[in-house]
């Protein structure tokens, strides 16, 4: 409250006019006065006949404004009242208020003239509020803001920050989970408050691969900073033991048990890793040795005595004893009693069948609930130090004459060079030379190793077969293969015909042909039947006329048995249009067949190249 009252003129207890302010109210920004006019006379009251004007004045404007009769008059009497609201500032203001009054009265004498007052009080500014953040565990909250009574304010877009948590908004409470408010949303309340943030720990994903086995567990969710009990779940898999959960496919040791606890915050791939639980069957001192009937050892005997001891990891279900001649096909068997999971076997076997003049196979099988193992030794034919083919035609050495030709049955040993048909030099079972830097393109030999004209460049050391088709002349139709000396690196083959080589051609490894999706289109497939003399080595056409595919090759190696204990090994070469196919055979006996052939031309879409597979069947074989 603040008043002011005008100067006295004359005595001390001349007439006044008073006005007093107070502040009534107030609210955020604004403020309400209530004011006071009165008239003072100090225990005289004044005479005149005319009212006097008067005038107030508050925060600038005028409040009351009039006249106003004074005479006869004593004490104090209301003039004007009423209240005024104003704005407030920003900050704290003072505000001035003023009173004035026009006497002109006679006062022991005559007295005149307007007599003023004025006055001033503080009044505070708009009032404000404060938003402060706490982080809640996390760091970084923003800066604490400010808000002005009536106005909104639009939150700070900081985002605090913590370890392991995400950030999900603003709480009212330090324990607050639903968000009440997010970074840049509208604060309009004018009251103080602190936000408190609210976080979401960070959560990681731990998958089980059962790495060849099945059950594994279902996938787990690991907290951060919250240890995760791993699944109690364990994989099986045949004849496999669990061991525990490794960190890759290959992992032998374990890191992780069923059930331990998983304390680290990130996700992970837990694979299992395992012990082989069975073993198949062993066979152990297999051996086999003529014997007469008793079982006495004899080198003349017809009998043969097999011993040999057993192992299994499951209870045995049966023994047998095989034996054949060793060039046919069909095996007479004996079974053997066993029990348990371990023995030893001492029988003879034969049935005095067992002629000196020939070798015999002996097979023995041992099988369990889970698998079988097998072993096979030779009865060899009775030792004869040279042997006369009867009619002759043929002798051998070690063994009995039993085909023409020159038969070895024991070690041979050669203190000098053998040579093969062609006159060249035969190592390990092939003509064979080692001199770095031979020219592949001249050589006779069928396996070189060689520098030269290689794939790969002159520097680089390959191993070069030949095959050739017909003679074997510099200027014979044949076929290469290179490989790489030491291993590393492709294969590679190439065509000799009609008197030029073709390019060295890349074979496509397994892991290329296993990635390539697609691998391959059909393009084409034609059957041809064939006639084979296949009694001794040879080429036979498979097709006169190709049809004329533009990029299209042909190629290919594969081994064929006919389910008879037959052997052949068949390679493929093109030339122009003509495909040529080369059949070894390994088989003792002279044979001659028909051989079903279904030619397939087809494109490898991922290199752009063409290749062909052929597929040699007897006539009777479904397709």
């Amino acid at each position: 409250m603040a008043s002011c009252i005008t100067p006295s003129f004359g005595s001390s207890t001349s007439p006044q006019v008073k006005m007093t302010v107070e502040l009534s109210s107030s609210t955020g920004n604004t403020a309400t006065y209530t004011w006071y006019l009165d008239y003072v006379a100090h225990g005289y009251a004044a005479s005149t006949k005319y009212k006097k004007a008067y005038t107030a004045t508050l925060d600038g404007e005028t409040v009351a404004e009039g006249t106003f009769a004074i005479n006869g008059i004593t004490g104090t009497a209301r003039i004007a009242s009423g209240t005024k609201t104003s704005g407030k500032a920003n900050s704290p203001r003072t505000v001035s208020f003023s009173c004035s009054m026009a006497f002109n009265l006679n006062w022991g004498s005559t007295y005149g003239g307007t007599k003023s007052a004025d006055g001033t009080f503080d009044v505070s500014g708009i009032s404000t509020s404060t938003v402060s953040f706490d982080a809640n565990g996390g760091t970084g909250a923003p800066s604490p803001q400010t808000k002005w009574y009536g106005t909104i304010l639009t939150l700070s877009t900081v985002r605090p920050t913590r370890t392991g948590y995400s950030f999900l908004g603003w709480g009212t409470s330090a324990n607050d989970t639903t968000v009440d408010y997010s970074p840049g949303d509208p604060w309009g309340s004018d009251t103080s408050a602190t936000l408190y943030a609210i976080w979401k720990a960070d959560t990681y994903q731990v998958l089980y691969n059962a790495n060849g086995g099945s059950g594994a567990p279902s996938s787990q969710i690991k907290t951060y900073g919250v240890p995760l009990k791993l699944s109690s779940t364990k994989p099986t898999r045949t004849n496999y033991n669990f061991k525990g959960w490794g960190t890759s496919p290959s992992s032998s040791t374990v890191a992780y048990a069923a059930g331990a606890d998983y304390t680290a915050n990130a996700p992970i791939t837990l694979y299992a890793i395992w012990e082989l639980a069975y073993t198949a069957p062993r066979i152990n001192g297999f051996t086999v040795d003529r014997c007469n009937s008793s079982g006495a050892l004899s080198e003349s005997g017809t009998y043969a005595l097999v011993k040999f001891s057993w192992a299994t990891d499951k209870t045995v279900s049966t023994i047998k004893i095989e034996r054949k001649q060793s060039t046919a096909s069909a095996w007479s068997s004996t079974t053997v009693i066993g029990s348990g999971t371990s023995g030893s076997v001492s029988q003879v076997v034969g049935a005095n069948a067992l002629s000196t003049e020939y070798n015999y196979d002996i097979r023995v099988t041992v099988t369990d609930s889970l698998g079988s193992s097998d072993s096979t030794k030779t009865v060899f034919a009775m030792r004869y130090e040279m042997d006369l083919l009867k009619g002759g035609g043929g002798v051998a050495f070690g063994k009995p004459a039993t085909r023409k030709g020159f038969d070895v049955g024991m070690p041979a040993y050669f203190g000098s060079a053998i040579f093969d048909r062609f006159g060249q030099e035969i190592l390990n079972g092939m003509t064979k030379s080692e001199t770095s830097g031979i020219d592949p393109d001249t050589t006779l030999h069928h396996a070189i190793v060689t520098h030269q004209k290689t794939p790969m460049g002159t520097g680089q050391y390959m191993y070069i077969l030949t095959y050739f088709y017909g003679s074997k002349t510099v200027t014979s139709n044949r076929l290469q293969v290179a490989y790489p000396y030491d291993g590393s690196g492709s294969e590679y083959h190439r065509y000799y015909y009609g008197g030029k080589w073709s390019a060295w051609k890349k074979h496509v490894n397994e892991d290329e042909f296993l990635t390539a999706k697609p691998l391959f289109k059909l393009a084409y497939m034609k059957r041809n039947n064939c006639q084979i003399a296949a009694s001794g080595n040879d080429w036979f056409t498979v097709a006169n006329s190709l049809p004329a595919f533009s990029g299209y090759t042909l190629e290919g190696i594969m081994s064929y048995n006919n389910g008879f204990g037959d052997q052949f090994l068949v390679s493929y070469a093109v030339y122009g249009t003509k495909l040529l196919a080369y059949v070894k055979n390994h088989h003792p006996a002279e044979l001659t067949f028909s051989l079903g052939c279904t030619l397939l031309y087809l494109r490898d879409d991922l290199k752009g190249q063409y290749l062909s597979l052929i597929h040699i069947s007897e006539p009777t074989r479904p397709y």
